[in-house]
């Protein structure tokens, strides 16, 4: 079933009972609602749950009911509320666990969430009677959710603004807050329909033959979302550059299918105020390109009240490639080479020049869903170089 707007679905009703749901409609009748992004709406936990269950069991596949509190919250002794647990099935395939979640348009399967990494629960057994125990559901390792930009930057005969080209892959729990913007323009739909979708034949006259009905998904919006899908992600590019024109957005990969499920989209747009005259030369922030990083405040270098929560272990790649201008060399790469790993993270960038390019690259992993607050030294260590670089300039020298 595809979420196409804030409808109940039939299933739901199935499973609900008449006489409930129409309490339920009620009750819900009375209550003001924002409109629903189909990014966001899964259908009900125990319901999918519950008509999860039955398909498995008919497959001869071992499941349980896996009811967790999510990291957000805290850990399972935190617990006081019903509403305050959820619900996802444990499933387990040869010799590895899964842990489904109630699904919306863009998951992938075994698509991982943040609030799961880690996360305390009780797993339920439904082959014997009140059987249960404590489970922790695993974190994903920090390669599976990927953040990398590429970029390939070009100067004005001017000098004024730099032309870039930037191709964005994500994966894992880096992707989910964009998968649902990309794929604005519901062309997936399309592809999906003609793949998966077959409607009733249609009836037809005594010795005619039957023909199957045109299962093609037509979006009457589509233009319109195509141009607000372009909008949203010049916003989201302003957020961390000064833009002078966003020029394109074009979707590579919807990021809902394949062995990584990898979110790929390439952009094209160009940037001011990274450039500036310092007599015959032009001094570049080329750090900026790497995206904002954490600026640790003096009292935040002293020693931490709290332990460390991150969401999940991540991967963050960048490669910036910039076209030297004819008649120019680059001075100041000295600064742009560093080296840190520990065992709560690392911040690796390098930089060098090959014929008429400048190369830099990033490699930034947090890789930890929790540290205790003791191990503060080690986020110090990358976080202070990645900062570091950020802000970092080389000079375009005239030859």
């Amino acid at each position: 079933m595809y979420y196409k707007g804030p409808v109940h679905s039939e299933l739901e009703k199935y499973f609900t009972g008449k006489k409930l749901y129409k309490k339920i409609l009620n009750a819900e009748s009375k209550i003001v609602k924002k409109e629903e992004k189909e990014d966001e709406v899964r259908i009900n936990a125990v319901t999918f749950s519950t008509a999860f269950r039955s398909s498995l069991k008919a497959q001869g596949i071992e499941s349980e009911l896996f009811v967790y509190v999510p990291r957000k919250l805290g850990s399972w002794r935190d617990a006081v509320f019903m509403e305050e647990l959820d619900f996802v099935m444990r499933v387990k395939l040869k010799d590895r666990i899964y842990y489904l979640e109630a699904f919306n348009n863009f998951d992938a399967f075994g698509t991982p969430y943040s609030y799961l990494q880690n996360a305390e629960g009780l797993s339920i057994r439904f082959d014997e009677r009140d059987s249960y125990y404590k489970a922790t559901a695993p974190s994903t390792p920090a390669a599976a959710n990927l953040s990398r930009e590429e970029y390939t930057v070009h100067f004005t005969d001017g000098m004024e603004l730099i032309n870039v080209e930037r191709k964005s892959s994500y994966t894992g729990t880096q992707k989910s807050d964009l998968i649902g913007k990309a794929n604005l323009d519901r062309e997936y739909l399309n592809t999906d329909f003609q793949k998966y979708y077959a409607e009733p034949l249609t009836k037809s006259k005594k010795n005619e033959p039957v023909t199957p009905v045109n299962n093609k998904y037509e979006y009457a919006e589509k233009d319109e979302q195509v141009k607000e899908r372009k909008t949203l992600f010049e916003k989201i590019l302003k957020d961390e550059v000064d833009v002078d024109t966003y020029t394109d957005f074009e979707l590579l990969q919807t990021g809902r299918d394949g062995d990584s499920a990898m979110l790929q989209f390439k952009e094209k747009f160009s940037l001011k105020k990274l450039i500036s005259k310092a007599g015959k030369n032009y001094i570049f922030e080329v750090g900026k390109l790497i995206g904002g990083q954490l600026k640790l405040e003096p009292h935040e270098m002293k020693e931490r009240q709290t332990d460390i929560y991150i969401p999940s272990a991540v991967t963050i790649d960048n490669s910036i490639t910039v076209m030297i201008p004819e008649g120019y060399s680059v001075d100041g790469l000295q600064d742009l080479n560093m080296n840190i790993d520990n065992s709560s993270g690392t911040f690796i960038s390098t930089a060098s020049v090959s014929e008429n390019k400048l190369i830099i690259t990033t490699k930034k992993v947090y890789k930890n869903t929790f540290d205790k607050k003791e191990a503060w030294p080690n986020y110090i260590a990358f976080l202070e170089p990645a900062y570091k670089l950020s802000q970092a300039k080389v000079v375009l020298k005239k030859k």
